[in-house]
């Protein structure tokens, strides 16, 4: 068995057995190999868009903004369970509320019909960066059912008070 001597100002043997130790180690690296393995199964491999094409691509006029709108800091104040919460969604001049989910649809609709060129209808959502996803989450679920693909999605940092 392996021991590890260590000399004091008596010069007196002092021991530790070191095989708990070694066999830790072992176990450990025994655990992080297989845990490795297991993790990079995880990323199939996949043909991904190239990003000259599909990030920061500039959108036509053919297109509709969506802004998801946060409370304003006086109304998080004195309630603040509105925090991180949407209080309306805009299209263009019109404000659908959160709750009315299928008004945002149709006017998807009537604004990809009533384009100039249909088929190449774009969206862009925007939101502040006080709004959490799981506000945003439905305004994709609306462009998915409104048969929507052309889309980006826009966040504004450090808003202006209204």
């Amino acid at each position: 068995m392996p021991k590890s001597v260590v000399y004091g100002r008596s010069r007196a043997r002092i021991g530790f057995n070191m095989t708990a130790m070694i066999d830790c180690t072992f176990q450990l690296i025994i655990f992080f190999m297989l845990t490795t393995q297991m993790a990079s199964a995880e990323f199939p491999p996949m043909k991904l868009p190239d990003p000259h094409y599909s990030v920061a691509a500039e959108m036509k006029e053919n297109k509709a903004v969506i802004n998801v709108m946060p409370y304003s800091d006086r109304e998080i104040q004195a309630n603040p369970s509105k925090l991180g919460l949407a209080r309306v969604y805009r299209v263009k001049k019109s404000s659908v509320l959160r709750a009315d989910l299928e008004r945002l649809v149709a006017e998807l609709r009537r604004l990809k019909i009533e384009s100039p060129d249909p088929d190449n209808f774009a969206v862009e959502v925007r939101a502040d960066q006080r709004v959490h996803y799981d506000q945003i989450q439905p305004v994709l679920q609306a462009l998915q059912e409104a048969r929507l693909q052309n889309m980006r999605i826009s966040a504004l940092r450090g808003r202006k008070e209204e």
